[in-house]
Order: C-alpha cells, then structure tokens, then sequence
C-alpha cells in the first residue's frame, strides 16, 4: 500500500505481514522514484529500464519462481513483506529503490514464543486456530467453493468445515490431461466421505494447450505454481463458483509427504559412511540414471552433492529444471548457486516449529 501525505510531504509504503499482497518498488529512467502492485504495471509505464535480471531468471529456471527481492527486470524490485518505510518528497532526490529506510514490523522470530510453554497443546491450539480460521474464510454472500486434490492440504480445508458448512459448500476438482495422476476420483471419494458437494472438470489436449497460454498472459511474472493456480481457478469459475478457499502450501506445515523426515535420514547416511559417501551416492545416481533416465539419476546426484548443507539439499529437493536441462534451454544461463536468506535459518524454524504444534 502507498499512502501520500500531502501536508507533511511525505509517501509511506508498506507490504502486509505475509507480503500475500505484493509491492515492486523501481528507479526511473529519469532519475525519479516507481511503485506499483504490478511488475508489468512498472514496464508498461514507459518509465523504468525493461532490462532483463539474467541472475534472477536463472533462478527461475532452478526454483520455479523469481526470488525476492529480485525480479524479472533489473530496474524492479520487491519491497519485503512485513515492512514499511517513510520518504521525505522534498528532500529534491528521489530514493534509490536498492536504498530505501525499509523498517520491518512483522517476522517470525520478533515474536518468540512465551517462556514456560512445556506443557502447552500445540497441536490443539494450531487445530482450532486452522478451524476458527476456515470458518471466519467462508462469511460470503455468493456460493463458496473449496479446491479439493488428492493432497493433505485442501482435505485438511474441507475436515474442518462444519455441518451447517458443509451442506453449502462445493469441493471442486480438475483433472484430465493437466496431470499423469488424474486426481479425481480420490477427490470425490473424500468428498463423498465428508458429506460435500463435488463438482469435476476434465480438460483435454487442446483444451489444456489453449488455457495455459491464457494462464501465462494472465501472470504478472512467470510461475510454475502460477499455471496450475489459473487453470484451477479458471474451471472453478466455468462452474460458476465466485469465491474458492485453497490450501495452497500448507502441506509443508502439515507433515505431508514426509520430505524432512526423509531429507534427514538421506543426510545422516552419506554422513555416516563419510569419505566414501559421496563416492557411493554419485555411484547410486549413475545407476538410477541407467534405471529412471538421465534427469533422475542428475537430481539423486545434486542432492548428495548438498550434503551437509541441509538448506541447500531442500533446495535441491525443491529444484525445478536440473543444470542439463537448463543447459538445453539456455546454454548461457548463469551458474550462480541456489539464493540463501540472509538470516538465521535453523533459529527461524525452531520458533515457527514451536508456535505451530509439536513434532510428531
């Protein structure tokens, strides 16, 4: 948000906590000062550089997504979640967007959790604080939808609805030729299990090919979440649903799919067999190349490589297009490692583990 104080000659701007709303901030051509809720909105003015950031596509290439605070162009930046900044506007120079008196109000580890909570019930309380929250979520006066897949995250939306909830609300599922595991079926069955309404839709080949194009021309910057969150989202409104709940990215939070569990079993053991643990996971990675195909046995390789960064190996586990495909793509991509926050990692998770719920 922009907020201009004319009397005291000021501008605030400020991203909310969660930064879910985005910011871009940018210097002009002419030596002035840019902001806009939009990347595009900032190329389309005339007023700031169209040069292309390399760095940061290539990491879009390794990661799905451009990585604040950069973004698809050199000139544009992200202001950073939770955060907000005053500037003087008769100081007669404009702020650089690289420099500007960013004071941070909101981040998870300001907020440590209170001393003396060993006997707190982490997993009741992050149970009712989800519930309470699907429930304020669902105040609509239009039909409300819930995208529902075969995941943990979007069932774990619908559990929570109530009796009442659940005789009004329609989980809504896309399947067909999107994806090589047609979730549908899964979906209706725990729909039907939860007593809700279903409602499917199928997309063919051409249907498929048409839509992400429009999914792509639709995005402000290029996605691989992007995509599949306009198709979805797109189908829902053929099936005239107005306003949907996702569980976009609480899988993570929820223990789904066992990635930490596995990612730190996978780390101890090419530990525990130290020197010769490298040499026998790039000998595994061959022999899976031979079995699963070249990619396969390059990813098993990456991540060995990771060891003992544990950082590192989740990004290699989250790792979009491995360097022979990108290689293919672009072959002067810059090698540039996978982006590190500059903060204390394993502090910041220990208190969001702390203030969810408990390992179980």
């Amino acid at each position: 948000v922009g907020i201009h104080d004319g009397p005291r000659k000021r501008l605030v701007l400020a991203r909310g906590h969660a930064g879910i709303k985005p910011v871009y901030v940018a210097d002009t051509a002419d030596g002035g000062f840019a902001f806009a809720s939009e990347v595009r909105a900032l190329a389309r003015s005339g007023m700031v550089s169209r040069a292309i950031d390399r760095n940061a596509v290539g990491d879009y290439l390794r990661l799905g997504s451009f990585q604040e605070p950069a973004t698809i162009f050199e000139s544009v930046r992200v202001f950073p979640a939770g955060a907000w900044c005053e500037i003087a506007l008769d100081s007669g120079t404009a702020p650089r967007a690289r420099e500007l008196p960013v004071r941070t109000y909101w981040a998870p580890e300001l907020f440590p959790p209170d001393g003396g909570d060993s006997g707190r019930d982490w997993q009741g309380e992050h149970a009712a604080l989800l519930r309470d929250t699907v429930h304020d979520q669902l105040v609509s006066d239009v039909p409300v939808g819930v995208f529902l897949s075969g995941g943990l995250d979007s069932t774990v939306l619908l559990e929570q609805l109530g009796g009442e909830d659940r005789e009004r609300v329609t989980a809504f599922t896309l399947g067909g030729e999107i994806t090589t595991n047609d979730e549908v079926d899964i979906a209706a069955r725990s729909a039907a299990i939860l007593g809700v309404r279903h409602t499917a839709v199928r997309l063919g080949t051409s249907e498929l090919a048409e839509w992400v194009g429009e999914g792509l021309d639709a995005m402000d910057q290029p996605s691989y979440d992007g995509v599949n969150t306009y198709l979805v989202s797109r189908a829902s409104r053929m099936a005239e649903l107005v306003v949907v709940l996702g569980g976009t990215g609480a899988d993570e939070l929820h223990g789904a799919y066992g990635h930490a569990a596995r990612l730190a079993k996978f780390i101890k053991l090419v530990n525990v067999l130290g020197p010769l643990g490298k040499p026998l996971g790039a000998a595994a990675a061959e022999v899976l190349g031979w079995g699963k195909g070249e990619i396969a046995g390059e990813r098993l390789k990456l991540l060995v490589d990771a060891v003992p960064d544990t950082w590192k190996v989740l990004l290699e586990k989250r790792r979009f297009l491995t360097p022979s495909r990108i290689a293919s793509i672009w072959p002067d991509c810059p090698q540039g490692g996978m982006p590190v926050p500059a903060l204390d990692l394993a502090q910041l998770a220990k208190q969001i583990g702390r203030a969810s719920c408990r390992e179980r």
